[in-house]
């Protein structure tokens, strides 16, 4: 999440900078633009960072290994429409 509200943060800069650069632009609206990238900064800022992560259970893949099944990774797939090969160069 903290990346999208990242993201939004980084917007509302360039529409500030923008704004900022054109004689023309109502100075009322600069002022709203100001306070929303301030806004939005202050709680981009409060956020942690985003971080996924997942739990293995290492004694249920042992106990479903197979050593007579013989599978590697990366092995041609049979997909009845021929063959899936993954080449490296």
């Amino acid at each position: 999440m903290k990346q999208n509200f990242q993201n939004a943060v980084d917007a509302i800069r360039v529409a500030l900078k923008s704004a900022l650069d054109d004689p023309n632009f109502n100075q009322n609206q600069l002022s709203e633009v100001w306070r929303h990238y301030n806004g939005m900064k202050a709680i981009a800022d409060t956020l942690s960072e985003d971080t996924h992560s997942f739990n293995v259970n290492y004694e249920d893949i042992i106990k479903g290994y197979d050593p007579d099944y013989n599978i590697y990774a990366g092995s041609p797939v049979d997909l009845d429409q021929g063959q899936d090969v993954i080449t490296f160069s």
